[in-house]
C-alpha cells in the first residue's frame, strides 16, 4: 500500500481502467485511500465498540463539496470517528443516518429542505435558525413521522405547547419557517398539490410582537459569568464572547480563524444578517477568551464539536445555563435577581444599555450591532466606518465586564456623552 502525503498529490492519481489501488495515510493510522475506475474513495480500517476485528468504515469520497473530503477534511473526520469510538460510539452509525437522511419521514425531508432549499438560497445565519427550529427539541416527536401523517392538528398542538411554556414569539418563528417547510414539500410534489398543507388557515398564537425591553443588570452578568466557569469549551467560551462582543449568536457561532485579525485586533463578518461587511474591534477581554481556545480539531471554526462544522446551540443548553444559575442562586442566597426570564438575545441589548449608561451615543451603539443606518444620507452618502468610535466603546465594555467579573465596578471610568 503506497503512502499518502498531500493533497496536490492526490490530485494527480489517475483513474485505473481496471482493478484498485489502496494509498495509506502517512499522519492517521487506519485512513485510506481507495481508487478504482469509479472513484477515490476514503476509508478508516478502526475496531468498532462490541466488535472483535477491525472494520473498514466508508469516510466518503475524496475532493471537495458537501458530500466530498479533502486531506485535511478526512484528517479532522478519522481523528472525530476515533475520538467516538474511545468514547463507546459507532461511526457507522452516521453512514446510517445519511441513508436514512433521504427517508419520507419528517426528519428525512427536512435534510433534504435544508440542503436543497435553505443552505443554497438563504444565508447562513438564516440556515442555522431553520435547522435549530426544525431539528430542535419542539419538534423530536415528529422525526420519524411520515410526512403524509403530520396533520393540522399536530401543528396545533405543537404550537400551543410552545405559547404555554411562555415562548410565543418562539411558536411564531416555528410557525413562519414550517410553513415555507410544507410549502416547499408542495412545490417539490412531496405533498401533493390536491392535499391541504398542515399549515393552511393556522394563525400565529401571538397576534402582536410586543419588542423585548430586558437587559441584565450588573450582578446578572456576573452571576452568569460564573455559571459559566463549569461549561468550558465550547459552550462556556460561546457565550463568553458573545457577551464580550455582543453580536448575533449565529454570528458568534460561524466566526472564523482565518476571520480575525490578532494584530489590528479586528474580526470582519462576511456573511451576517444585515449582509453588509461589518468590522468587530475586539477588546483585550475578548482576545483574552479567543486566546484560551485549543483548535484539537485543526479547524477553520472557533467553535465546534469535531472540526467539521461550526457548533450548534439547542434550547437544553439554556436550560443547563439556567438550572447552574439557580444554583448559584440558591448558594449565595440572593433573591432579587433573574425575576424575569432572559434569553440570549438580551446580551445585545444589555451591552448597548450599559454603553449608553456610559455616556456612548446611539449611533456608535448601532454601528457596534451593525444595524442599518436611516436616512438617505445614512444610506447612500455617509460612508465612515465609525472603526475609532467603536473601538473606543468595545475597550470600555471590556474593561466595564472585567471590572463586574473581578467585582471592581468602581473602576470603570464613566465617560461624558460626546
Amino acid at each position: 500500500m503506497m503512502k499518502i502525503t498531500t493533497d496536490l498529490a492526490l490530485k494527480k492519481i489517475k483513474l485505473p481502467s481496471a482493478g484498485r489501488t489502496e494509498y495509506r495515510d502517512s499522519r492517521i493510522p487506519g485512513l485510506f485511500l481507495r481508487v478504482s475506475p469509479t472513484g477515490k474513495i476514503w476509508y478508516l480500517s478502526v475496531r468498532p465498540p462490541g466488535e472483535k476485528h477491525p472494520r473498514r468504515i466508508k469516510i466518503g469520497p475524496y475532493g471537495t463539496g458537501t458530500e466530498a473530503y479533502t486531506l485535511k477534511e478526512a484528517h479532522i473526520k478519522a481523528m472525530a470517528w476515533k475520538d467516538a469510538i474511545k468514547a463507546g460510539d459507532d461511526p457507522r452509525d452516521e453512514a446510517k443516518a445519511r441513508v436514512q437522511r433521504f427517508q419520507n419521514n419528517f426528519s428525512g425531508i427536512t435534510d433534504r429542505f435544508l440542503e436543497q432549499y435553505v443552505k443554497r438560497n438563504l444565508k447562513p445565519n438564516t440556515y442555522s435558525q431553520y435547522r435549530g427550529i426544525l431539528k430542535g427539541d419542539d419538534l423530536a416527536g415528529w422525526r420519524s413521522k411520515p410526512i403524509h401523517k403530520i396533520q393540522r392538528k399536530d401543528v396545533l398542538a405543537k404550537l400551543d405547547d410552545i405559547a404555554e411554556s411562555g415562548r410565543f414569539i418562539q411558536a411564531n418563528r416555528t410557525l413562519a419557517i414550517l410553513r415555507r417547510f410544507f410549502n416547499w414539500c408542495a412545490e417539490k410534489d412531496i405533498i401533493k398539490s390536491s392535499e391541504v398543507l398542515p399549515t393552511d388557515r393556522v394563525k400565529p398564537p401571538l397576534k402582536k410582537e410586543k419588542p423585548r425591553s430586558r437587559y441584565l443588570l450588573q450582578e446578572e452578568i456576573k452571576l452568569i459569568w460564573d455559571a459559566l466557569d463549569a461549561f468550558g469549551y465550547p459552550f462556556g467560551a460561546y457565550i463568553k464572547l458573545l457577551m464580550a462582543t455582543g453580536q448575533r449568536r449565529s454570528e458568534v457561532q460561524l466566526i472564523r480563524f482565518s476571520d480575525i485579525d490578532f494584530e489590528k485586533k479586528t474580526w470582519t463578518q462576511k456573511d451576517n444578517k444585515g449582509g453588509r461587511p461589518h468590522i468587530v474591534p475586539l477588546s483585550d477581554f475578548a482576545l483574552t477568551i479567543i486566546d484560551s481556545i485549543e483548535n484539537v480539531y485543526g479547524s477553520e471554526y472557533l467553535f465546534t464539536l469535531g472540526g467539521m462544522s461550526p457548533m450548534s446551540v439547542n434550547s437544553k443548553d439554556k436550560k443547563r445555563l439556567d438550572t447552574a444559575i439557580n444554583k448559584l442562586l440558591e448558594e449565595r442566597e440572593l433573591t432579587c435577581f433573574f425575576k424575569e426570564p432572559w434569553q440570549l438575545h438580551d446580551i445585545r441589548r444589555t451591552m448597548t444599555t450599559h454603553l449608553r449608561k456610559l455616556g456612548f451615543p446611539q449611533d456608535v451603539c448601532g454601528k457596534l450591532l451593525n444595524h442599518a443606518q436611516k436616512g438617505v444620507t445614512a444610506e447612500h452618502y455617509d460612508m465612515y466606518d465609525m472603526l475609532k468610535e467603536k473601538t473606543h466603546a468595545m475597550e470600555t465594555w471590556g474593561r466595564f465586564l472585567e471590572g463586574i467579573i473581578d467585582g471592581k465596578q468602581d473602576n470603570i471610568i464613566d465617560f461624558n456623552r460626546a
